[in-house]
């Protein structure tokens, strides 16, 4: 396990960093190969993020956005991700990028398998619930969403509580990034952080701990107090 952690008490200065690192890691990606690929998550948490990142000066054309989950429920129609990507990213300087919308691909789950399949994500923002869930990855997730050894990137999953039926990344997959940047805002998620960073190996109760426990992708974490 090794990371960067920044701590700050100013927003201001917290989205400031976070923005300025994203636009780095976008900015290399596009000068060494053309494209960047954007992993973000869903939730309410990101939308201050989101806004600062839409002003950024960057090439935004050549940029894929990528979810992490979605909601796949009609009764969930009006909290789907993609509402949030759309209002609050894809806006501004950022209106020209390309987002995958997942929910376009559940009819037809081989075509998000081959397109997942051909993508490597060159930087991730992302974030977590305050019962250590990240995406749609829960305590109570299927094994599909915690494989690594296995050939799926995603999973969907019926809930029979307020979570409904959702499509999302999985660990593996996520993983399958050049570097992950996790986000937290108040004392509350520090907390979850800092229960994890005490544990020797991942654990399924705790979903985050596969991706903070872990050696192959580099970490960043940004913690507004």
């Amino acid at each position: 396990m090794n990371f960067l952690y920044h701590k700050f008490s100013s927003e201001k200065e917290f989205l400031d960093e976070i923005s300025k690192q994203i636009s780095n890691e976008i900015q290399t990606a596009i000068v060494k190969k053309g494209r960047a690929n954007l992993l973000v998550s869903g939730g309410k948490s990101p939308s201050k993020v989101f806004s600062k990142l839409s002003n950024l000066n960057l090439d935004w054309g050549k940029v894929n956005i990528f979810l992490c989950d979605e909601r796949i429920s009609e009764s969930d129609k009006d909290r789907r991700n993609a509402s949030l990507v759309n209002d609050y990213l894809r806006v501004l300087k950022a209106k020209k990028a390309n987002f995958l919308d997942l929910n376009k691909y559940t009819n037809s789950y081989k075509n998000l398998h081959d397109k997942l399949n051909e993508v490597i994500f060159d930087s991730s923002i992302l974030s977590f619930g305050i019962d250590g869930h990240v995406a749609s990855i829960f305590a109570d997730s299927h094994e599909k969403a915690f494989q690594l050894e296995n050939d799926e990137y995603f999973f969907t999953q019926e809930y029979s509580d307020f979570r409904n039926s959702r499509i999302s990344i999985n660990i593996k997959k996520i993983l399958q990034s050049k570097k992950l940047n996790f986000f937290l805002i108040g004392k509350e998620k520090e907390n979850i952080l800092l229960d994890v960073l005490k544990l020797n190996s991942p654990i399924k109760n705790i979903p985050l701990s596969y991706l903070i426990i872990q050696s192959s992708v580099p970490l960043d974490i940004y913690y507004l107090e």
